[in-house]
């Protein structure tokens, strides 16, 4: 598959519109809490399951989402994801009571799911391996850009009335606008990268299935490959510390709170939530940039390291920000705007914070790219966003509960009762001084609860995630795999002139690798197309245990085991009590193929990798010198047979 660049142009462009919905929208509800609650009447503790639900449901559909993904136009379910996230917008913004809110949250929890896995496998497969960092940096760093445009607005005007409207309903009322919008842009500008591949033929002669048989059986066999991928150790490193993550990020919300209770308005608590979504957007790219660069040199480390480098740099500046600052709990008196002069610093702070912690989300991206094949690219990024948001999703009031059960938060109240309507402006009914002094006094004391609740959600978690990282160290260099669109490896099909035919689905070698080995054997024609460059057969070979051959009639997956126990059969039958045959030319080149898998590549564990194939036959990479110096031992070598009586020429086969 070709893609020119105005193309990947164009798709990475839709796919950052499309990714925005994600990214605004958990902004967007966050950056309202204090005036939801308020307006609906609710505590901390419920702002936080108004998220939960819609993390919930997400992760619940996530996985249907994948198998979907793999069968059908991704254009179309990114569209339709859009669509479900402009009915949110309006009916939260007609919502009168708590239970309608949730409503309306779970079912956005759909069409988050609908977006997020199909953006992101369609990047994996548009770029290609060396570019895959800097690609998601573009498009979460496109996403952070245009949620900031939006959360700034929320934070200043959510508190506010717009006509007959209170501010925080007219801004999801704009966003069901902004929804429509990118629906027109994925519909009209979005192209599936599968429609630029060539159409297989279609037998007319081979029976038709069913839709449902033909869904099962897709079904089926993405389950095994999505099972076999789970079995990972790279995948469910970064599955594990992307879930302990999650608790820290999904309380974002909960700190534009902080802002405002310590006595920061509503226009510099805006500002300070740009800065931070300002870092996270340069953090996206900068952290797949640093990867792609350290990846030529240390292609197994450098990823790893920049992600702990991340979580070692700004673990010390969230302490710092939220004990360390003159504007603090410990200095600050909760009158909105006391903390205003404040601002420059705490801008810098959070911006840096931002920047530092953004890191790892590009790289892991990347690396989920390089472990698992195509063909299961969307079921992975679906069942990863599975997993995370549904544990993150139970995490989500966690601040809020720390909060009011172990650091004293109490229920903010309201001097604002709803006029008729539900969604019309509240009537203001002007406060006596004395609730006002006890009001600044109860926003003082839920900003230190808040403060205490948000360090231990955010230390702890980078703590842990420092450490998991360490074991990517070990498993990365074994869970690689070559993918299609860089190296493919390059086998043509060894024939004889007399032969029966080749099996579809057995690995053969090159024919010039062979004829060199076996004096008397002419290349067969696919032993000559191969030496003159064309590609009748692909072989790629993933480190997670399977080797798939990809262009073949009956495509296969041979595991790990299998190559074992094969390699196995085959020593076993030449130590046994009758002397072997004559070793065919197929099966010299299995036996090879089976040797080379058992020194150190995607069976041994050390790191090989099997590369493309030319005329002089394949060639090997490996991280051990010692693995090198075996595998040019047995490449240089012609293949031996097995100990035994003389055998007869082939020639001579029938007169035995």
């Amino acid at each position: 598959m070709e893609i020119r660049a105005w193309q990947r142009v164009r798709i990475t462009v839709v796919m950052a519109i499309a990714y925005t919905a994600e990214h605004a929208e958990a902004m967007l509800l966050g950056a309202m809490y204090l005036a939801i609650g308020r307006s609906l009447d609710i505590g901390a503790s419920k702002l936080g399951t108004l998220s939960m639900w819609r993390a919930l449901v997400q992760a619940v559909a996530i996985p249907f989402v994948g198998v979907a993904g793999n069968m059908y136009n991704r254009i179309y379910l990114i569209a339709a994801g859009t669509i479900l996230w402009g009915c949110m917008g309006l009916g939260m913004g007609f919502s009168t009571n708590y239970s309608e809110a949730a409503a309306w949250c779970a079912l956005n929890g759909v069409g988050l799911a609908l977006v997020m896995p199909c953006v992101q496998s369609i990047i994996a497969e548009v770029y290609r391996a060396k570019s895959r960092g800097k690609a998601f940096g573009i498009i979460f760093t496109s996403s952070a850009l245009g949620g900031m445009a939006g959360n700034f607005l929320a934070i200043t005007y959510a508190n506010k009335e717009i006509g007959m409207y209170e501010g925080w309903r007219v801004i999801f009322f704009t966003t069901a606008g902004v929804a429509a919008g990118a629906t027109l842009a994925v519909l009209f500008g979005g192209i599936e990268p599968r429609s630029l591949r060539p159409k297989e033929k279609v037998d007319e002669a081979a029976p038709k299935k069913s839709f449902l048989t033909a869904a099962w059986a897709g079904i089926c066999t993405i389950v095994k490959s999505t099972w076999s991928v789970f079995r990972v150790r790279s995948f469910q490193i970064i599955l594990v510390a992307g879930i302990v993550g999650a608790v820290a990020h999904v309380n974002n919300g909960y700190k534009v709170m902080y802002f405002q209770l310590l006595g920061f308005s509503d226009l510099a608590t805006a500002t300070l939530s740009t800065c931070t979504t300002l870092g996270l957007a340069v953090g996206f790219f900068i952290g797949g940039a640093l990867g792609d660069a350290l990846a030529v040199k240390f292609p197994n480390a450098s990823r790893p390291f920049v992600n702990q480098l991340s979580m070692a740099l700004a673990g010390p500046l969230a302490a710092v920000l939220y004990k360390a600052m003159p504007g603090s709990s410990a200095h600050a008196t909760g009158v909105p705007g006391s903390n205003d002069k404040y601002l420059p610093i705490y801008g810098v702070l959070l911006f840096a914070i931002g920047t530092l912690a953004s890191w790892p989300a590009s790289n892991n991206a990347a690396i989920f790219a390089d472990v698992v094949p195509e063909s299961v690219r969307t079921s992975v990024y679906a069942f990863d966003k599975c997993i995370i948001g549904a544990l993150g999703a139970v995490t989500t009031p966690l601040a809020g509960l720390l909060a009011e059960r172990a650091f004293g938060f109490v229920h903010v109240s309201s001097h604002k009762k709803p006029a008729h309507g539900g969604g019309h402006a509240a009537v203001h009914a002007p406060p006596p001084a004395a609730a006002i002094t006890a009001q600044h006094a109860n926003n003082l004391n839920n900003a230190r609860a808040l403060e205490n609740g948000l360090l231990c959600i955010m230390l702890i978690p980078m703590a842990i995630k420092f450490f998991i990282y360490f074991g990517l160290y070990w498993t990365l260099p074994r869970d690689r795999i070559e993918e299609v669109e860089d190296t493919v490896a390059e086998v043509a099909v060894a024939k004889e002139g007399n032969a029966k035919g080749d099996e579809p689905g057995s690995p053969r070698e090159p024919e010039g690798a062979t004829t060199a080995a076996h004096p008397g054997n002419t290349p067969s024609p696919a032993g000559k197309a191969a030496q003159n460059g064309s590609r009748p057969q692909s072989l790629q070979t993933s480190s997670f245990g399977s080797t798939k051959y990809t262009s073949l009639p009956s495509s296969t997956l041979v595991s790990r085991d299998a190559l074992r126990a094969s390699l196995a059969k085959q020593v076993v039958q030449s130590a046994g009590a009758d002397p072997p045959g004559p070793e065919t030319l197929d099966e010299a080149a299995d036996r090879r193929i089976l040797q080379r898998q058992s020194l150190g590549g995607p069976s041994g564990g050390g790191g090989g990798s099997l590369r493309g194939t030319s005329d002089r036959g394949l060639s090997w990479r490996a991280t051990s010198m010692d693995t090198a110096r075996k595998f040019l031992a047995l490449e240089m070598s012609p293949p031996v047979a097995p100990a035994g009586p003389p055998q007869p020429s082939p020639e001579k086969k029938g007169d035995v």
